[in-house]
């Protein structure tokens, strides 16, 4: 997962903070080190959304990662989604495009940055 303080940073910069990111500042659980506790993290949050989605409701999502395959990717995806909606069926997806004029390029040249992005629509 990403961290929100340095993805944020303008927005936060725009309503009174700092002119750079920061780090640790605002949320120190924004940054998950592993793909397990991100999933574990995931998962959770697909349970607190549970009971908002309406009966046949859709889930469309974006995920990537610097370390994942597109097949880790959508494992992932799938079983975090299924956790909260045992029923849920992947309607659309994994979906890859291509990363081009990346955020990261323009605040950090020759940073890794993500290295896949997957779409997904699954139906609760």
């Amino acid at each position: 997962m990403t961290n929100f303080e340095e993805d944020q940073w303008l927005r936060l910069w725009v309503l009174g903070g700092p002119p750079q990111a920061t780090y640790g500042r605002i949320s120190k659980d924004d940054r998950h080190s592993s793909a397990e506790s991100y999933w574990r993290f995931l998962s959770e949050a697909w349970q607190g959304v549970a009971s908002l989605l309406a009966k046949d409701g859709f889930i469309v999502c974006r995920v990537g990662g610097k370390r994942q395959s597109l097949d880790a990717l959508a494992r992932g995806m799938v079983a975090t989604v299924r956790y909260a909606f045992p029923s849920a069926g992947l309607v659309f997806g994994p979906f890859s495009s291509s990363l081009v004029q990346r955020q990261t390029d323009n605040f950090r040249p020759g940073a890794a940055g993500c290295g896949v992005e997957a779409d997904f629509v699954f139906r609760a």
